[in-house]
């Protein structure tokens, strides 16, 4: 094409308002290196001729600000944080809180209410989730040494003997034999506990006396000991208005009680003093029902026999022994036993 075409082209109207800038060419004269004053006829496409003058034309000064527009439709409305949930808040819709690590936005009026968000799904949507743990990180520098502990100097003092205890006296920790404990066997003024599960000692002259003591703190409850064996045949002695197993006829009263039908005795010196059979029967020094191997005393009161016809056996320094009983008329009868 030359530019007397391109001249008449423009004077028929061929003119165009938009183009492709990748594919419409632009007429140019190429200037002949041969000869100063010679031309060769070309083109360039539009995009690159816009490029090439971009980059030699220098920018213009800015224009004046144009006139503002009209507004734009209203966008969604935001959400309201109002911190961790709380069973006894009011939520309204969109609402947000967080819980359980996550967020979560009201969708519905809830509240107060102990269902949870994520429990919830047509109150509650959820916002954004917990993300997953990290890893973990490097271990830090040691610290520096803390200050030692008051009256310990930083440790527990140490004990004078195996099983001693620590108590607080007021000012420190004292570790002391007033209470022992050896591998579960206890010991309480004394450290000396082989062969005893809780041995009590009074260790020292006038100091407390060794004993238990044991206050039922209820109007009308019952304090006892029980001692038992693997069979079960326990031993209790209570004191109260309710003791277990027994008869609460006194107030007050002390009961020594066998559970079950077993005997109950009493011993000095390895030797069988009393014994009360489980049917009631007293045997006192022996075996029979009511016997005595000394003196049978009784003051202010009254010995009665219900039984009359068994009567009372005495015996003579020569080993006879007569029944002694009464008839009807007060007459004493005595027969060989």
């Amino acid at each position: 094409m030359d530019i007397l075409n391109f001249i008449s082209w423009i004077k028929g109207g061929r003119i165009v308002t938009s183009v492709d800038a990748t594919k419409t060419l632009i007429p140019v004269g190429l200037k002949d290196g041969r000869r100063d004053d010679d031309y060769l006829a070309g083109a360039i496409t539009a995009q690159d001729f816009i490029t090439q003058v971009a980059g030699v034309i220098p920018q213009g000064a800015q224009g004046p600000m144009g006139p503002q527009g009209v507004a734009g439709p209203v966008g969604p409305a935001g959400l309201n944080w109002q911190g961790a949930w709380s069973a006894a808040g009011t939520y309204v819709i969109d609402d947000a809180v967080g819980y359980g690590g996550a967020s979560w936005f009201c969708i519905a009026n809830v509240g107060p209410t102990a269902t949870t968000p994520n429990s919830d799904p047509t109150k509650w949507a959820l916002l954004a989730s917990q993300g997953s743990p990290g890893a973990q990180g490097p271990q830090g520098i040691q610290g520096p040494q803390g200050p030692a502990g008051s009256g310990g100097g930083g440790s527990l003092p140490l004990g004078s003997a195996v099983g001693n205890t620590l108590y607080w006296n007021g000012a420190q920790w004292v570790a002391n034999s007033s209470l022992s404990n050896n591998n579960g066997r206890i010991g309480i003024g004394t450290t000396n506990v082989v062969g005893q599960a809780l041995k009590i000692a009074q260790t020292t002259v006038g100091g407390p006396t060794a004993g238990i003591r044991i206050d039922q703190g209820l109007v009308g409850g019952t304090t006892s000991i029980a001692m038992t064996n693997p069979n079960p045949n326990p031993v209790q002695f209570s004191m109260g208005t309710n003791a277990p197993n027994v008869n609460p006829i006194f107030d007050n009263s002390v009961y020594f009680n066998v559970v079950q039908s077993r005997l109950m005795k009493f011993s000095t010196a390895g030797i069988e003093r009393l014994l009360i059979q489980g049917n009631g029967q007293v045997t006192v020094g022996a075996t029979q029902a009511l016997h005595a191997d000394a003196s049978f005393i009784i003051k202010n009161s009254n010995m009665e026999l219900e039984e009359p016809d068994g009567g009372i056996i005495l015996t003579s320094g020569g080993g006879f022994r007569f029944r002694l009983t009464v008839n009807d008329l007060g007459n004493l009868i005595i027969l060989p036993a």
